[in-house]
């Protein structure tokens, strides 16, 4: 246990350095190492030894909007800080982060917005296949992994459970997807100028030169993200999405559907997209929780191979 934790706050701390240095700090939460001295009550027992600790995300996190139906609290609420007010840079930014650092567990518990607008990205562990070494990405932010397609369709559906019906309202957080606010829908290589710089001490770096400058627990970690910044400098962000290593396995590709980039309030079906939104609810063989072959007793309500799906 204590090395695990210890393997942990290493990690974080390394990413934290590496946020600092891109100028993503902005949308992430800062991560440090500091004494703690305390009692703990009722023992009397003294601690005094080095704690990690982190920033407070104000506001609430995204989960907490995702399914309110009343329409004072839809109208009042959510279409103010989710249409009105969102601070659509950090949303650039956070796919940016997402996808530097292969973040498989943005969902939206792990996003906190304030009144202003502004994100906060918590929760950063799981990232460069720290210890989920099946995943590449998944995140909310991001088109074509499971997380953005749950925000899309619903749990059910994209978990191929049986007889899955799609959610009848539209999911706010639907308007997380960067590409309604990045120029022409792509990012390509248009980073911020010092997420650029960054990129390019990054990539320039071996991975054992990564792992030791950074303080990353192990080599193949810093090689993943030498990978990436390599790959998001020279073929650009959609590319590296798509096609870069590391890579989700077939079944948890996802076609990229469109965007819905505004909404508005339906007295009978609630929110709905306010433009035409031309989107098919289908998936890729394979089961979805796993990433490997059906096996589950019903026929598989796949449509393709992931594999295929981003060419």
């Amino acid at each position: 246990g204590g090395n695990l934790a210890t393997r942990g706050a290493q990690h974080l701390i390394a990413l934290n350095t590496v946020t600092q240095e891109c100028g993503l700090d902005d949308v992430a939460i800062k991560t440090w190492l500091a004494p703690v001295n305390a009692v703990i009550p009722g023992s009397g027992f003294h601690i005094y030894w080095q704690g990690l600790w982190m920033e407070r995300a104000p506001g609430l996190s995204l989960n907490q909007l995702a399914y309110l139906g009343r329409r004072d609290l839809v109208e009042t609420l959510i279409l103010k800080l989710l249409q009105e007010n969102l601070n659509t840079s950090l949303v650039i930014q956070a796919a940016i982060y997402d996808l530097l650092f292969a973040q498989c567990d943005r969902h939206a518990q792990n996003v906190f917005i304030d009144e202003s607008g502004k994100i906060k990205l918590i929760d950063n562990l799981q990232t460069l296949r720290y210890n989920w070494e099946h995943c590449a990405q998944d995140s909310i932010f991001l088109p074509g992994t499971q997380k953005s397609e749950i925000v899309r369709y619903g749990g059910n559906s994209v978990s191929k459970r049986l007889n899955a019906k799609r959610r009848r309202a539209v999911n706010p957080l639907v308007l997380l997807d960067y590409r309604c606010y990045a120029p022409k829908g792509k990012i390509g290589v248009a980073y911020p100028p010092q997420v650029t710089q960054c990129l390019r001490k990054l990539s320039a770096l071996s991975p054992v030169e990564m792992r030791d400058k950074y303080g990353f627990t192990d080599t193949y970690i810093a090689e993943h993200l030498v990978t990436r910044a390599a790959d998001m400098l020279s073929r650009g962000f959609e590319w590296t999405l798509k096609r870069g290593k590391p890579k989700n396995r077939s079944p948890l590709r996802f076609k990229w559907q469109q965007p819905c980039c505004k909404l508005r309030y339906n007295k009978k079906t609630g929110l709905e997209c306010a433009h035409a939104w031309n989107v098919t609810a289908e998936f890729p063989l394979g089961d979805p929780l796993r990433g490997g072959p059906w096996t589950w007793p019903y026929k598989d309500p796949g449509k393709y191979n992931g594999d295929e799906t981003m060419d």
